[in-house]
């Protein structure tokens, strides 16, 4: 059978659309059960291991094989860690850890690669974007496969974490956390003070209006008039800033190369993941407090409900707090480099 698809309305990158196929389809193009034409044939996503594939098969307990293959990538390699789970030959989830650490625990977890394949009827979420981790049979693989990767988590956890920050980096990443929480005080104050734009309530939230003294006709008694409460944010209302001391701390950690930063929790904290893997930041280690601060403002500009604010929205609100940094920066001639 032959499917023939052309005459597409959206402008599609022709390089980009060859590698998602050759992820999407990978175990179907590596068997030659399909074959893909777009701007020539499609091959299927090749791994740079650094040893060979360990092989796996399993039985669920309805009698259903699972199979599947561990590995890890070579230090060089681009490739997106994790394993890759597969429900007849299409991908569903990629970078799946199975409830093990994963890289934000530690970078060199990074080199951990693997797929499964599961070709049995298996609940999946309506848009096919995840299975439904509730079902007896993910719960069964999950267990299964968390006890597989055990071996090369424990293997990855004992190598020594490459590009780890200096005590220099340290000093200035809690330098610039102190100094960040200054900046936040600093900007409700201002709002509080109606010189920045946007209340300091939610907002499409009416302020209170104040309250009247009025004479009594007999007796002259002061008496409280009508109270007049602020409405309650409507149900469209913008999802509002977080708040001073409730924004995580920023800590520099090894990550993978193309992630700037990563929301994290230790030891019960909220914190930001500075990533010292990052291009930019080897660039910028000269100004890190100045570095750090921009990366905490990407992710402070962001609304709770990410529905409720479009993309320049959230451009102008970061606009808006890198011009109020700067402002700080000044007034408080606040150190930016190390």
């Amino acid at each position: 059978m032959q499917i023939d698809i052309w005459n597409l309305k959206r402008k599609i990158n022709k390089n980009e659309l060859k590698r998602t196929l050759a992820r999407m389809y990978r175990p179907l193009l590596v068997s030659g059960d399909i074959e893909i034409i777009s701007d020539g044939k499609v091959e299927p996503l090749k791994f740079s291991l650094e040893k060979p594939e360990e092989n796996f098969t399993f039985t669920l307990k309805n009698g259903q094989k699972i199979s599947g293959w561990l590995s890890l990538l070579k230090e060089s390699s681009d490739a997106r860690s994790g394993v890759r789970c597969y429900s007849f030959g299409r991908l569903i989830v990629e970078r799946e850890y199975f409830g093990q650490k994963d890289p934000s625990y530690k970078e060199s977890i990074n080199r951990l690669i693997g797929e499964i394949y599961i070709d049995f009827e298996i609940p999946l979420l309506m848009n096919k974007t995840d299975f439904d981790r509730g079902s007896k049979e993910w719960q069964e693989i999950a267990g299964e496969m968390y006890n597989r990767m055990d071996p090369y988590i424990s293997l990855l956890l004992e190598e020594r974490d490459k590009d780890l920050p200096t005590q220099k980096e340290i000093r200035a990443a809690e330098y610039a956390s102190e100094r960040w929480r200054e900046f936040l005080k600093y900007i409700e104050r201002l709002q509080k003070e109606g010189s920045l734009p946007g209340l300091p309530t939610e907002y499409g939230q009416k302020p209170p209006e104040p309250r009247e003294e009025v004479k009594g006709a007999k007796t002259g008694e002061s008496k409280r008039g009508i109270y007049n409460p602020r409405t309650p944010p409507p149900l469209i209302a913008i999802g509002k800033r977080r708040r001073t001391g409730s924004f995580p701390r920023p800590v520099l950690q090894s990550l993978p190369e193309e992630v700037r930063y990563q929301p994290s929790e230790r030891n019960g904290e909220k914190v930001i993941l500075i990533n010292t893997k990052f291009p930019i930041y080897k660039i910028r280690k000269n100004q890190l407090p100045l570095y750090i601060w921009e990366t905490l403002i990407l992710e402070y500009a962001r609304a709770e409900d990410e529905d409720t604010q479009t993309v320049r929205e959230y451009i102008e609100e970061m606009n808006l707090l890198l011009k109020d940094l700067a402002k700080f920066i000044h007034q408080k001639n606040i150190k930016i480099a190390i």
